[in-house]
């Protein structure tokens, strides 16, 4: 008896894991596909909670509902969508998570991850690695989901542009979107160790391969910051080199040429850089100025 039931029970499980995935695929549900995650965790009261979700969206929404391609584009684009269309009360969304994390509030913790899964979840990374650390096992639990579904979002987009990439090797267009979606994956700190390297190595193919068709001082820029963290100094050298015959004025290249010496532990090119700067009355930003002061000579 206990066998049926427990038969019964894991087909029931199946059964709703494979309805709410053909929700998604329908677009009966218009939530970001990242919700699957409840149905399949949760099981039996993640389907109705997908539900409740979906119902309360829609009237937040006053009825309109964006269709889920429309949410499944590129991670930067969304990024700067919802740079241009933030809210007022998502912008406090940080707060209460930072406190409940620090005040080992674990209802509010599990609250807040729920309001903020939907929502443009990369943004709340350094609070979602925080989560991990949680006592709370349901709080971890969320945070390493929704971390570990932002990774494998990534990992398609890149799978994606890779194939596009693959028939179409210099298509400028294409190497932008590649090279801008790869820098900010590897800017979330979302993987580490060999993986980072080898795509760290394919980001400098890749922006080669955009530099070689048109300058860019952006891209050398981030270039040579790949360089340094590869730690190829050498190559790193030569694009500074670059930069210094293109663009000799501009404040980008005198900082990384500091943090170039910087990193290299050059101290004396370090003080002969800024008194240079200085002479040549380089223009330097208010919010980079503090920087060169504090390295500056007395």
């Amino acid at each position: 008896m206990e066998v049926l039931v427990s038969l019964l029970l894991t087909l029931l499980y199946i059964g709703s894991c494979l309805y709410a995935y053909r929700g998604f695929k329908e677009r009966r549900y218009h939530l970001p596909f990242i919700y699957l995650i409840f149905v399949i965790t949760v099981p039996f009261l993640g389907v109705i909670l997908l539900h409740f979700l979906e119902k309360q969206d829609l009237f937040q929404k006053g009825g309109t509902f964006v269709h889920q391609e429309d949410l499944s584009v590129p991670v930067e684009k969304r990024t700067v969508n919802k740079q241009l269309t933030v809210k007022e009360d998502q912008k406090t969304d940080v707060t209460p998570l930072e406190e409940s994390l620090l005040l080992e509030d674990s209802a509010t913790s599990r609250k807040v991850l729920l309001e903020i899964i939907g929502d443009q979840p990369e943004e709340f990374l350094d609070l979602l690695y925080l989560s991990r650390l949680n006592e709370d096992s349901e709080v971890v639990h969320y945070a390493s989901s929704i971390i570990a579904e932002l990774s494998h979002q990534y990992d398609i987009q890149l799978a994606q542009l890779e194939k596009e990439l693959s028939l179409k090797p210099d298509n400028y267009a294409l190497l932008t979107d590649y090279c801008r979606l790869l820098g900010k994956y590897l800017s979330t700190g979302l993987i580490g160790g060999e993986m980072a390297k080898v795509l760290r190595r394919d980001y400098a193919t890749q922006l080669e391969k955009k530099l070689a068709q048109r300058d860019s001082l952006s891209d050398y820029v981030s270039l040579v910051e790949n360089e340094l963290l590869l730690q190829r100094y050498d190559r790193a050298e030569a694009g500074l080199e670059k930069m210094v015959s293109k663009w000799p004025r501009e404040e980008e290249t005198w900082l990384l040429r500091l943090n170039y010496y910087l990193v290299l532990k050059e101290g004396q090119k370090v003080e002969e850089l800024l008194t240079r700067m200085k002479k040549e009355n380089i223009y330097i930003s208010t919010k980079n100025k503090m920087t060169v002061d504090f390295w500056a000579p007395a």
